[in-house]
């Protein structure tokens, strides 16, 4: 039997025995079995980039304009027949004739409509251009109605006001002062604001007003009344 001394040196060390012993996955360079955990270490798996061919792009791409499409006809198909009416609800016009307009939706053409102006069907003076409908009718002061009908079916109506007559403007007095001032009072009703050379001026809660006019500044002014149709009245 050899001996060996203590002092010599060992041929394989504990460490060196065990990677002998346990050897590495050619793939993953892991470990196979053995060593403290009883179970083998599973392989790292590599990830693969997805590639696209030209002919799977061109497909991606139609499918996507197709769903496009599709949801632009449904919309389209949901949307109402009539869009937007003028004169709008509430609303306070003023001319000789009103033009009344309606906004229409793809494919709605004159055959479909029905215009009611104040309850009487006036669809024979009104024209579609592309999708616009439209009519001129003169209208007396006061308050109208107008409704489109698709069909027979009620799609839009509004109810609005004609306003032909300027409001009333007039100087009651006025006084010329030695200090080159002119004073001016008046009232003024039926009018949104009053004007004195395109500077709104101060109105009493009863339509009355109190001017003063430099007279070495101003040869002359105008005063204009206006109201919530347009209509004006200047003097």
């Amino acid at each position: 039997m050899a001996h060996h001394p203590r002092g010599g040196s060992r041929i394989f060390t504990r460490r060196r025995l065990r990677s002998r012993l346990v050897p590495r996955a050619k793939i993953t360079g892991a470990r196979m079995g053995g060593g403290g955990s009883g179970r083998s270490a599973q392989p790292r798996m590599r990830r693969r980039r997805l590639k696209l061919t030209p002919r799977a792009m061109w497909a991606l791409l139609g499918m996507g304009t197709v769903i496009f499409l599709v949801v632009l006809l449904a919309l389209l198909l949901n949307s109402p027949p009539v869009k937007k009416l003028w004169p709008a609800e509430g609303s306070c016009v003023s001319g000789s004739p009103v033009r009344m307009e309606a906004s229409l939706r793809g494919g709605v053409g004159l055959e479909q409509l029905t215009v009611l102006l104040d309850g009487q069907d006036v669809t024979g003076q009104a024209v579609v251009e592309g999708s616009l409908l439209h009519l001129d009718v003169p209208l007396p002061d006061g308050e109208h109605s107008l409704e489109v009908q698709v069909k027979g079916k009620p799609e839009a109506s509004s109810r609005f006001s004609v306003d032909n007559t300027p409001p009333v403007l007039q100087v009651d007095e006025w006084e010329l002062r030695d200090d080159g001032k002119t004073v001016l009072h008046g009232k003024v009703e039926g009018a949104q604001e009053l004007l004195l050379d395109g500077h709104r001026v101060k109105v009493g809660p009863d339509g009355a007003f109190h001017l003063e006019v430099d007279r070495f500044e101003r040869s002359s002014v105008t005063l204009v009344a206006v109201d919530g149709a347009g209509n004006r009245r200047e003097l």
